[in-house]
């Protein structure tokens, strides 16, 4: 009954937040963004409002959240503003249940609902990492060594000219040129970048470790749903921030690895 309740909040903040915005109003479409950064409009505990570039797409995340200790009750309006006008391209909502260091989550999106359950990593946990200097393109090419994320228990990276990896599979000798493989290299370069930062914190590790069991999955993890998790570690919204993003590079990486022939089935191992 008291989830019902929150539900029901949840509808109301919805329909007096989205029917005070101008949801119509025209969009600035000369506004740069870089690829991938979420520049936010609004950012408050009621809604969030955030643009951000994808694949030379412009668009615009409007969530209304509703929040308490046990519940969190988030809906999302993904708006293409590429053109300056606000087309909805797509629309759901996003409910997490924190029972001690679990969460359950429910996300539906035209009447389909996924969930996921994942447990919280902790910023208490015994995190060895290993902050080595990238080499220089020219060197890797010629050691031939592995370029790795250095995330404890993430196994993802490439091994120069035409070699992949990720969970224990392997693609061995990908016949080049390959678009898929070479957006692989950039988003696992991109992790490396990410992690030599904020990620050496304890809580950046946490929060990207929570966030890293929801890549590749049934679920479209929003900023705030993101937020919602991470800030549960402890983590400021900065360092949150940075782990998003992080996630969001490993979460193409993993798409990218399954789409570089020879095409691989998820949850199977490549030989």
């Amino acid at each position: 009954m008291k989830k019902f309740g929150l539900f029901i909040k949840v509808l109301a903040v919805i329909i007096m937040v989205f029917t005070c915005l101008p949801s119509n109003s025209k969009a600035s479409g000369k506004e740069y963004i870089l690829e991938g950064e979420l520049n936010f409009i609004v950012h408050s505990d009621e809604y969030v409002i955030y643009e951000i570039e994808e694949s030379g797409n412009k668009l615009r995340y409007e969530e209304a959240i509703l929040e308490n200790n046990k519940f969190t009750e988030i809906h999302t309006k993904v708006f293409d503003i590429t053109n300056g006008e606000n087309e909805l391209i797509d629309e759901f909502s996003t409910s997490l249940e924190f029972t001690n260091n679990e969460v359950k989550i429910e996300q539906e999106n035209n009447a389909r609902v996924e969930s996921e359950e994942i447990e919280l990593s902790t910023s208490e946990s015994n995190i060895n990492f290993t902050n080595d200097v990238p080499k220089p393109l020219m060197l890797a090419r010629a050691s031939s060594s592995w370029v790795s994320s250095r995330m404890p228990k993430i196994n993802i990276g490439y091994r120069y000219p035409d070699d992949a990896k990720y969970a224990g599979m392997y693609k061995y000798n990908v016949k080049l040129p390959n678009k898929n493989y070479d957006n692989f290299t950039r988003q696992v370069d991109s992790m490396r970048s990410r992690e030599s930062g904020v990620l050496m914190e304890a809580t950046g590790l946490a929060a990207a470790g929570t966030l890293a069991k929801l890549a590749s999955g049934k679920l479209t993890l929003s900023w705030s749903t993101a937020w919602s998790l991470v800030k549960k570690i402890g983590a400021p919204l900065a360092v949150g921030y940075e782990a998003f993003r992080w996630f969001q590079s490993y979460d193409k990486a993993v798409s990218y690895f399954y789409a570089t022939p020879p095409k691989t089935t998820p949850g199977t191992i490549s030989k």
